[in-house]
């Protein structure tokens, strides 16, 4: 094994890597169920709707679903709602007719592209963790049960990437530590084979 194939190898191992990292898209913040400082995500909302309740707004370059709650929170109020770089805090559930398909909030936090803060015409909304004036308190179920169902597709994917990166880090290691002299037992080159089938990707007849 020569240092180029060495090289070669670990390319492919970054390369696999970045696409799988790649295919975890931009999420909504989980659900934190409990405590002083809990929320819960309950769906995108038209913008028109948040304008009506807002009882104040900001604009942050760096803004984030965790910042905008946070700084609800510190306000006292009921509900956080972002669209892009825009915060707003209010009191108010906005109206449930409103509501709009998780899928239309779509456009990555300026400061923490791996959350959602709205789209185009619609803002993330969150419940803050006290009681509001809600218009329709009853109505918001529907919207928390579709976009629960979002985050568990998301989560699936980044647990996925996480195992799947696990294995292949491991893989290297043992490719590494074969290649770099430690020429042990019939075990460990067998050990060292079957990990560069790995990182080449064609172990077990994957492209079968």
């Amino acid at each position: 094994m020569t240092k180029l194939d060495i090289l070669i190898t670990i390319s492919l191992l970054l390369a696999t890597l970045v696409t799988a990292h790649g295919q975890v898209t931009p999420r909504h913040a989980a659900t934190k169920p409990s405590g002083r400082s809990a929320f819960t995500f309950l769906g995108c909302y038209r913008v028109g709707a948040i304008a009506s309740i807002q009882s104040s707004a900001r604009t942050h370059a760096f803004n984030s679903v965790g910042s905008c709650i946070a700084r609800c929170q510190s306000e006292d109020r009921a509900i956080a709602a972002m669209r892009s770089s825009e915060c707003v805090c209010s009191d108010v559930y906005p109206a449930f007719a409103a509501s709009t398909a998780v899928k239309s909030c779509d456009v990555p936090c300026p400061g923490y592209a791996m959350e959602i803060c709205g789209g185009r015409e619609t803002y993330s909304v969150y419940k803050l963790g006290r009681e509001t004036d809600a218009e329709h308190p009853d109505e918001g179920k529907e919207s928390i049960a579709s976009s629960d169902t979002e985050l568990t597709k998301v989560s699936d994917a980044s647990y996925g990437f996480v195992h799947a990166a696990n294995d292949l880090l491991n893989s290297l290691q043992n490719f590494l530590g074969y290649c770099l002299g430690n020429r042990g037992s019939r075990g460990t080159k067998q050990q060292a084979a079957t990990a560069h089938m790995r990182l080449l990707g064609v172990e077990t007849g994957k492209f079968n």
